[in-house]
This record gives C-alpha cells, structure tokens and sequence, in this order.
C-alpha cells in the first residue's frame, strides 16, 4: 500500500502552551488533528499518516476524549456505513469529482452491461457470450 504524504493539519484551537509529556486535545495540532479525522470516521492508518501519532497514541486520545464524545452516538463505523450527517455531505461534494471519470469509464463496457440492454443474440454456431458450442447453457 502507497503511503499518504502528510495532510495539513489544522491549527489547534487554543493557544495555551502545550506540554510535550501530555496529551492536549485542544493546543496541539496532531492531538487534535486526530480527534477531528477520527470523528470524520477516518481509520487508524489515516490518522497515523496525517498526524505521525503511533496506533498506540491514536486510541489514547480516543480513549482520553470518550467523555466529551459520550452524548453523540455516532462512532466511526457510523461514517463510513454512510449514517452520520457528514458521511452524507461528503459524498454529496465527492460526488462531483468522481462522476465524469466514472461515467468515461463505464462507457467503455460492452452496451448490454453499460445501457442494460439484453445481451447480443448467439450465433448460429452457438458462439457468444458464454454459452456452450451447442448452444445450450
């Protein structure tokens, strides 16, 4: 598997000093970061590439931030099952970024499996699409 080149993070929304030894959701921009990707329903190796924080870290803050997360109900697995309100907006905004090389692919396929038409008559050698020279099957 390619590894992702490192995202952006975003700035951590408190300026107050960080310590290096302790976990700081709100000051540290990978600590953060991680709770942001992670509530997105962003996997452990998503996070671990965007953020350089270990597996081992990433479940500790998951697990350090489980209170403020308690009355949300919506886990990771909900995202990517397509449950969360964000799992829908962004496929919406996806979307449009994947219909046009899709819909070029797609044409590329035999008319009967792009357009649903049924498929070509056999010939009469009992040649095409899969069936047995007797034409049976």
């Amino acid at each position: 598997m390619t590894k992702l080149t490192p995202w952006e993070l975003l700035p951590a929304p408190s300026s107050r000093p960080a310590s290096d030894r302790y976990v700081g959701l709100l000051n540290k921009p990978e600590d953060f970061n991680c709770m942001v990707l992670a509530s997105m329903g962003l996997s452990d190796e998503a996070i671990q590439n965007a953020t350089g924080l270990t597996f081992g870290q990433i479940h500790y803050r998951l697990r350090k931030a489980a209170p403020a997360t308690v009355g949300q109900h919506l886990t990771r697995r909900d995202f990517r099952r397509g449950r969360s309100p964000l799992a829908r907006i962004i496929v919406n905004q996806a979307a449009r970024f994947v219909q046009r090389p899709l819909t070029q692919s797609l044409r590329e396929l035999p008319e009967n499996v792009a357009y649903g038409q049924p498929p070509a008559p056999v010939d009469g050698n009992g040649h095409g699409h899969g069936h047995a020279k007797n034409g049976h099957g």
